[in-house]
This record gives structure tokens, sequence and C-alpha cells, in this order.
């Protein structure tokens, strides 16, 4: 029996990332929590009648310059060297900054965590995810990372949202 897990795949900086889907309540556009451009690693917005932090992926995990981790809120899409052949794919995602808003586990404050190049959700086999080499594990700076799956000979770095 194949075991396969849902991913939410996207890109920073021509790197491929992937979040398991089940981690995510909702994929939403930038525009539509955020009314003017905010600045710094994070902002505080009113959604749904509560209060929501979103978190700048980018800044979270030290992928660019600390000067405007929302460089690229009203940018265009990047062009990367995508793995076009996937086969794995379920469906694709318009390529425009979104927020992704977490499960949450009772009544506090909302979490979101914008991302710049949403790419699609994925199918990935258990048998493709690989966990980071020991090395890598006792050297990292973020504990979010936890593996590495190989679709197609395309990496792409697991996340973990409740460790970010």
């Amino acid at each position: 029996m194949r075991h396969n897990i849902s991913v939410l795949l996207f890109s920073v900086r021509n790197t491929l990332f992937g979040v398991d889907a089940g981690q995510v309540e909702e994929l939403l556009n930038i525009e539509d929590v955020v009314s003017s451009r905010p600045f710094g690693e994070e902002c505080r917005v009113r959604y749904n009648a509560r209060d929501l932090q979103i978190l700048d992926f980018s800044s979270r995990l030290q992928l660019h310059e600390r000067s405007d981790p929302w460089r690229n809120f009203h940018a265009a899409p990047e062009k990367s060297a995508f793995c076009a052949r996937n086969t794995a794919a379920i469906s694709m995602l318009e390529p425009s900054p979104k927020v992704l808003l977490t499960k949450q586990k009772g009544e506090g404050m909302l979490r979101g965590i914008y991302i710049e190049y949403p790419k699609q959700l994925l199918s990935i086999s258990v048998g493709c995810i690989h966990r980071l080499p020991v090395l890598m594990r006792e050297k990292k700076l973020i504990e979010a990372i936890w593996g590495i799956a190989l679709v197609e000979g395309c990496p792409i770095v697991l996340v973990d949202l409740e460790r970010l």
C-alpha cells in the first residue's frame, strides 16, 4: 500500500519549499487581509473579527535582506526553473502572494504565513521524503525544517508550520 502526504509547494529565491497541507486552514490573497503595504517581519490585522498575526516566511528562514521582507507585495511571479514535468500535481495555484492561514488550536490569535510564490498542491509518496543528514540536523538554525522530498529529481525543503 502506498502512503502519500499532501504538500503545498511554493518557492523562495528559486528554492522549492513544501508544507503539510493538513497544517493549512485556508489560502488567502494578501490583498484580502492587508489593505496597505506592511513593513517588518510581521504584522497584525483584523480578519473575520479576530486578530491575525502574519509572519513573513522568508524572514523567518533568513532567506533575504532584513530591510524589507514584504518587498514583493505586488511583485510579478518569480520566474524559476520549476519541475514542470511533475506528474504528482493535484492542482496549480495562482502565482501571487498569499497568506497561509494555519489551523488553530483553540480560540487564540489567528496565525498566517506570508509566501510570495505558491506553486501547487502535490501528493508526495512518503518514500520520496528523507530526513535531514545528521550534520545538517545538528547545525541547522531553523527547527522548522524537518526533511527533503525528492520528486522527479527536484529537491523540496519540507517545513513544519507549527515550528516556524
